[in-house]
């Protein structure tokens, strides 16, 4: 349940517009043009090029957010560099979920090339936190973990703000501009199985740090993955998977025994002309359908678009379910392990208000 008055929409717009001022400079002596005297929220790199700027929540209109509140989240991105960037999910462990909206619609958040991106100003990109676990008042923070396709992830301490914290645009943005003694070389696209160092092959300037203090490192599948995804055995039934997949939460059936996957399913994998008591095992696969722990999300997320998939097994190279890569509905991020047990509650007290049988219902992995 969002709780934002007109009053905190005008502070997010306050905060975000002053979230980020910088010159884009290339190697020498200069510096970035960047005034943080009046910051109201921490700054983070998240590699060389790609920072996160004055994060912050918006203060509660009733000065504290209980458990179940939505919380709106402010910053500005900054990119110094060539690549462009999408920030695809926000998380944390404080939180059930994120949403994510750009232009009224889902979306993931790109960063352009050598540009810079508010969120939370009118008319920009928004975040918000939704269903927070633990109450919050001002100055109170909790961990939030921005994950980027390419330049990984990096995980912040997002404060809430003062009450009628109105902070003045003291970070004075310029527009990003190109220089012609800037060096960079493009980024590689890395082979799916052998994941890189964020910031790899570039050219640094002399005398630079190879890697900014608190760079978030490559965000793999096994980051992503819900731990526990649910399972049925090897010879369940056609009829029993039908019923799992009557959830429409459900988008993928994992046929399981001894914690190694047997194969997937998915609906169309089920013709109506096939009965209920055939085995499912036959029209299982797992070609396709699953992906190692160390590939590259940014890997993952491509394999998915390509296929207009969701879902992706997690298997160790002795075939061992190790999770399920679930990418949300929205598209705008993944599915987590909290969200998923609190779903998992739910579905069981409708169960048992309505006396309905649970057979054929997977279990943990």
């Amino acid at each position: 349940m969002a709780r934002r008055s007109s009053t905190t929409a005008r502070l997010g717009a306050a905060a975000a517009a002053a979230a980020l001022a910088l010159t884009v400079s290339g190697c020498g002596d200069e510096t970035p043009d960047v005034d943080d005297s009046g910051a109201i929220g921490p700054d983070e790199a998240v590699n060389e090029d790609l920072k996160l700027l004055q994060v912050q929540l918006a203060y509660p209109e009733d000065g504290v957010y209980e458990p179940g509140e939505d919380v709106p989240l402010y910053a500005g991105i900054a990119n110094t560099g060539e690549p462009e960037d999408d920030l695809v999910d926000v998380r944390g462990p404080d939180f059930l979920d994120s949403r994510i909206t750009v232009d009224g619609e889902p979306g993931v958040i790109r960063v352009p090339e050598d540009d810079n991106v508010y969120v939370g100003a009118e008319g920009a990109p928004s975040i918000v936190l939704e269903d927070v676990q633990t109450t919050l008042r001002s100055s109170e923070s909790i961990p939030v973990t921005f994950v980027f396709e390419e330049a990984g992830e990096v995980t912040i301490d997002a404060m809430v703000a003062a009450e009628g914290q109105t902070p003045e645009p003291v970070l004075r943005l310029r527009e990003p501009r190109r220089r012609p003694d800037r060096r960079m070389t493009a980024t590689p696209v890395a082979p799916a199985s052998l994941p890189r160092r964020t910031g790899e092959a570039r050219e640094r300037c002399p005398g630079s740090s190879p890697e900014a203090p608190g760079a978030g490192h490559v965000v793999t599948a096994a980051d992503v993955m819900i731990a526990g995804p649910k399972v049925v055995s090897g010879d369940v039934s056609v009829g029993d998977v039908r019923h799992v997949f009557e959830d429409d939460h459900v988008v993928m059936v994992l046929l399981a025994e001894r914690g190694f996957l047997l194969g997937a399913l998915l609906r169309g994998d089920l013709p109506d002309t096939v009965p209920a008591s055939a085995p499912a095992l036959p029209l299982s696969t797992t070609s396709g359908r699953t992906v190692l722990p160390t590939e590259p999300v940014a890997a993952v997320l491509r394999r998915l678009r390509d296929a207009r998939a969701r879902r992706l097994a997690v298997v160790d190279g002795a075939g061992r379910l190790l999770g399920l890569v679930c990418l949300k509905r929205s598209r705008t991020g993944f599915c987590r392990d909290a969200g998923v047990a609190a779903r998992s509650r739910a579905t069981s007290r409708s169960r048992g208000r309505q006396g309905g049988a649970d057979v054929g219902s997977p279990r943990n992995a």
